[in-house]
C-alpha cells in the first residue's frame, strides 16, 4: 500500500503542516468538531487529531476510532456526536467526549454514501438508491 498523508495549509502564514499518524490507506472524508480533525479512511479507520493552532506543530493524534470492516467514505458531526458511513453499509455514532462508539446502524443494504445532521435529525444516502432519516 502506498503511503497517502493529508497535509495542511495555514493560509496566513503559507506554512504547510503534514499531519503524523499511521498509514491509513486513502482518505475520503474529513471534517472537525470540538477542535477535532477526523478523516475517515480506507482502511476502515477512522484517525483524529486535536487542533491547536498555538503549538508548533498545530495537530496532536489523539486517537483511532476502530469499528467498521471497510472503507469510511462520509463523516458528520451533530449534537455532540461523529457519525461515520462505510462501504460496510454500516453508520456508527461515536460521543464526541470519549470518542467510542455508542451505536451501530444497519438500515441499508448498499455503501452509505452520505450523511448529514440537521438539528434532531440524521439523513442518510446509500447505494440502495434510498434516503432514510
Amino acid at each position: 500500500m502506498d503511503v497517502f498523508m493529508i497535509k495542511a495549509l495555514n493560509t496566513k502564514t503559507n506554512i504547510e503542516f503534514t499531519l503524523d499518524g499511521p498509514n491509513i490507506g486513502r482518505i475520503f472524508h474529513m471534517t472537525v468538531g470540538n477542535n477535532i480533525l477526523f478523516a475517515g479512511a480506507e482502511v476502515g479507520v477512522i484517525t483524529a487529531w486535536r487542533v491547536n493552532s498555538k503549538a508548533k506543530s498545530p495537530f496532536e493524534l489523539v486517537y483511532s476510532l476502530i469499528g467498521h470492516t471497510k472503507s469510511v467514505v462520509c463523516l458528520t458531526v451533530g449534537r455532540n456526536m461523529l457519525y461515520s458511513g462505510s462501504i460496510d453499509q454500516s453508520i456508527k455514532a461515536w460521543d464526541m467526549d470519549t470518542l467510542q462508539c455508542t451505536m451501530k446502524l444497519n438500515e441499508h443494504t448498499g455503501v452509505v454514501t452520505f450523511l448529514l445532521c440537521w438539528k434532531h435529525y440524521l439523513f442518510s444516502s446509500s447505494s440502495d438508491d434510498t434516503i432514510k432519516i
